[in-house]
């Protein structure tokens, strides 16, 4: 059985991908978010690991992952198994009315550190009904009553309320793998990736062979330097873009030098152009073109 892939809610402030299927690849590509986005993964079968910002998780039945629009992930899989999972993407501008409950609703996604309490365990979950909150919306959105995607945004907001009970009374759970030297890596060039460096600048930054600290950023990041530096500035470009700059001027400012390139890795990275994304992005209607969340997710 292949993987399906079911959207709902054609929303770029509240979207959810129901996907399940036999798994028979290696992994599942790295996610870039758009701009204001936060994204929460729960899986309703099957288990794997995730890769957030060099700290790496198990993730098993009934564990929800939690990621905010500056974290890079990838996901991996495990391989002939049957797997399911819901994957829910959030704008700011949907609780757009509500600015002061906005703030408490997504604070699970905001206020901690770069890879650092992604994940509630299946037992937090089924503690405070994480999982039938979830199994509810998606009930709501498979549902061709007219009050289907009103109810599935109440239930949305119940669970969002319970999430942050669970996340305030419930210990952070341990990364199973994390280096402190790619962790000192992944600081630094969040700090730095607007500007020209490379993997010899990182070497000698941190007084480590090359080709090791090029091994050891993949290991535990899922992607290497470049990918990342890449996938930052595109992230950078997303963000500031709304800012009533140029798309070239964007560009320069997020780091790349060559327009030419910049335009060929957005369109590889992004599955659009930056045009397209401007225009998307300050367009009163919805988008319709979700090809690379599909893909991503």
């Amino acid at each position: 059985m292949e993987y399906t892939r079911e959207r709902y809610i054609n929303d770029p402030n509240f979207t959810l991908l129901h996907i399940k299927g036999l798994h028979a690849s290696d992994s599942v590509s790295s996610y870039l978010h758009y701009t204001r986005r936060y994204l929460l993964i729960y899986f309703k079968r099957g288990s794997g690991t995730i890769k957030i910002e060099g700290r790496n998780y198990v993730v098993r039945e009934g564990d929800i992952i939690l990621l905010n629009n500056t974290e890079l992930f990838r996901l991996y899989v495990d391989d002939q198994t049957f797997h399911e999972r819901l994957s829910i993407s959030l704008g700011d501008a949907l609780f757009s009315k509500y600015p002061d409950s906005a703030a408490t609703l997504l604070a699970p996604f905001l206020n901690r550190p770069k890879g650092f309490k992604n994940k509630i365990s299946t037992e937090t979950a089924n503690e405070y009904g994480l999982d039938k909150n979830l199994l509810d919306i998606l009930g709501f959105l498979q549902s061709n009553e007219p009050e289907a995607p009103l109810l599935a945004f109440c239930e949305l907001c119940r669970f969002l309320v319970s999430l942050n009970k669970a996340v305030k009374t419930s210990p952070a759970l341990p990364q199973t793998v994390s280096n402190p030297l790619i962790i000192d890596v992944l600081d630094y060039l969040n700090l730095h990736y607007t500007e020209d460096i490379t993997i010899t600048d990182l070497s000698t930054h941190f007084s480590i062979d090359k080709s090791h600290l090029s091994h050891l950023f993949k290991e535990y990041v899922g992607m290497s330097v470049l990918t990342y530096v890449i996938t930052r500035r595109i992230q950078h470009f997303n963000q500031i873009i709304s800012t009533g700059l140029s798309i070239e001027e964007a560009a320069f400012k997020s780091g790349f030098r060559n327009y030419s390139n910049f335009f060929r890795l957005y369109k590889k990275y992004m599955k659009t152009t930056p045009t397209e994304f401007k225009k998307q992005l300050f367009s009163k209607e919805k988008s319709t073109n979700n090809e690379a969340f599909d893909y991503l997710l």
